[in-house]
């Protein structure tokens, strides 16, 4: 597969290792501008290098944030096949002689509180990139609303896992991340087409999916009342984000 970017070329080998003789499913080969071929780590979640480290065509930047969204897509359904409990990048951490501690909870339970921080942090950080990007005024204002309501939700989310003794993440999942890497590629009327279908309804659907099905397998009471709790709230979001990506496709 061949990637466009500051690098002319970037050609990422096959899991049979073809793609030059000195690449392997860890490297790739890149012909830059000065002619010169390279051989370069890839460096996931990324798949591409800029060796020339300039800032890389808006082009070759749109096709960068394609691959890059295809492979989020891939990520994301991964973990579709059980939202509730799927830990993907860093167990829960437990605090020792904690009254609420996790060891109280669920494998699902844990799963669920670790899943819900990762996509609040991931709709906030996509959220602040939208004010500072985008021009499109209803796209600012939902961005706005992500920021302020996936924010206190947050903070509820944060306590209720200090009471439970469990560490959440401070960064999206790697598919989230990955999204992200690909949103700050893109601008204008195509950073607010994926902004809103990506980030605003496929991600609330996501979400809404862990959350239904949190409220009906938690075991713990407090985490299932706040499941149960945040629904309404992401069920607007969803409706809201439905509507922001028609308005969006209205205006082109």
């Amino acid at each position: 597969m061949l990637l466009a970017g500051c690098c002319r070329m970037l050609q990422v080998p096959s899991a049979g290792g073809a793609g030059g003789a000195h690449a392997s499913a860890d490297t790739a080969m890149c012909r830059c501008p000065d002619g010169t071929e390279r051989v370069h780590l890839l460096r996931a979640p990324l798949l591409f290098h800029d060796c020339a480290d300039r800032e890389t065509p808006l082009g070759a930047k749109t096709i960068i944030a394609g691959v890059l969204l295809a492979l989020a897509t891939v990520l994301v359904a991964k973990d579709v096949r059980d939202p509730v409990g799927t830990i993907t990048d860093a167990p829960a951490v437990a605090r020792p002689g904690n009254a609420g501690s996790d060891q109280a909870l669920s494998r699902i339970d844990r799963g669920f509180l670790i899943d819900a921080a990762r996509s609040s942090q991931a709709e906030i950080e996509a959220a602040e990139l939208a004010e500072r990007v985008s021009s499109h005024a209803d796209v600012k204002r939902f961005a706005r609303r992500m920021i302020e309501e996936h924010g206190k939700a947050a903070d509820d989310l944060a306590a209720l896992a200090k009471l439970k003794g469990v560490d959440l993440p401070d960064t999206p999942s790697v598919a989230q991340r990955t999204e992200l890497t690909a949103l700050k590629a893109l601008s204008g009327h195509v950073f607010d087409k994926t902004y809103a279908s990506r980030l605003g309804v496929r991600a609330h659907e996501k979400t809404l999916a862990t959350f239904r099905t949190a409220v009906n397998r938690a075991r713990d009471p407090d985490v299932k009342e706040f499941a149960t709790r945040q629904l309404p709230l992401l069920q607007r979001h969803l409706e809201e984000a439905q509507a922001l990506r028609a308005a969006v496709g209205r205006d082109r």
